[in-house]
């Protein structure tokens, strides 16, 4: 998770010494994490609904409705038969197109690849089975923005999937969430 969030910090960082070159937005964006089944250990068992919180920076600058970047997410969803949870903490490089609908309003399809840090968290009940593990995954996202004077308000739906299970403490980890948020980006 360090090696993710230093990542994310060098590519702000870098970015905003590009930001003159304007065609730049920063987003914010929160949500719930829907109810999902989930393997542990290779047994399936429900989640409750939980939370999705993330930030972007993109540039579209390359070709019109085209925006190319990167999305950090955190997501939360605890087990239904007893108290423990599993969180992740993603860092993709996202591909946007946005399609017109008029005035205003626009729709947009996004991909993108990536590492997601899957964490387990036992709880009081396994706390020795506690750990993460960072594996490869993508995400795609369906939303619709509507511009505002200094940005966009937005809302989508975005699915995200490890590519293999999570290897913690020698039992797997399933991961795989669909979120629904809302957000704001601003432009500069």
């Amino acid at each position: 998770m360090k090696k993710i969030l230093a990542t994310t910090a060098v590519i702000l960082a870098a970015s905003t010494g590009i930001a003159a070159a304007q065609n730049w937005s920063a987003e914010i964006y929160g949500g719930a994490s829907l109810q999902n089944t989930l393997k542990y250990g290779g047994i399936s068992y429900d989640t409750d609904q939980g939370t999705t919180l993330g930030f972007g920076v993109y540039n579209t600058g390359w070709v019109q409705g085209l925006a190319l970047g990167i999305d950090v997410m955190y997501t939360n969803v605890g087990y239904t038969v007893d108290i423990d949870s599993v969180d992740s903490t993603s860092l993709m490089l996202n591909a946007r197109y946005a399609f017109p609908l008029g005035g205003a309003a626009e729709a947009y399809v996004g991909a993108g690849l990536g590492a997601i840090n899957v964490h387990y968290d036992g709880a009081s009940m396994f706390p020795a089975y506690t750990g993460s593990d960072v594996v490869a995954g993508g995400q795609v996202e369906l939303g619709m923005r509507y511009r505002l004077a200094a940005g966009n308000l937005f809302g989508a739906v975005k699915y995200q999937a490890a590519f293999e299970d999570a290897r913690i403490k020698a039992v797997t980890q399933e991961f795989h969430n669909t979120s629904v948020i809302v957000g704001y980006a601003f432009n500069f």
